[in-house]
């Protein structure tokens, strides 16, 4: 379903997820591609939106786990505990997340191409040219 397979994304400069679950990269990949990186905004940046997206999505998976566990140790020991604080759709809470919210943003504001176009000047043009 993805337009990114799991070797492409571990190759890729992902590989610090090689030990998570197969089906789990999957399922953030294919999250990714149906939710949350639309091609009619992305264009050539597509799959690299798809991978920063997924990527902070499992980072925050390690994370809620982590605090998850952290609390469940807090409580048993008697000093109490809180419930997990992240939500995983904050975007600011990783550094993929960042990376994939500047993309949006300037794909969204029209100061990145979603072309392939190294003539791009920052100013989004309307069809064949004409400034917006």
């Amino acid at each position: 379903m993805s337009l990114v397979t799991i070797d492409y994304f571990l190759a890729h400069g992902y590989n610090r997820f090689a030990t998570v679950e197969p089906l789990l990269i999957q399922t953030w990949l294919d999250s990714a591609t149906l939710s949350y990186v639309p091609a009619s905004l992305w264009g050539v940046h597509r799959v690299a939106g798809i991978m920063l997206c997924a990527a902070h999505f499992l980072e925050m998976e390690w994370a809620q786990t982590a605090e998850t566990a952290g609390n469940a140790t807090a409580i048993a020991s008697g000093s109490g505990g809180r419930s997990p604080s992240a939500q995983q759709d904050d975007f600011q809470l990783t550094t993929w997340g960042r990376r994939f919210s500047y993309l949006r943003t300037g794909l969204q504001n029209g100061t990145i191409s979603p072309l392939a176009d190294e003539a791009f000047s920052g100013i989004p043009t309307l069809g064949i040219g004409f400034p917006l």
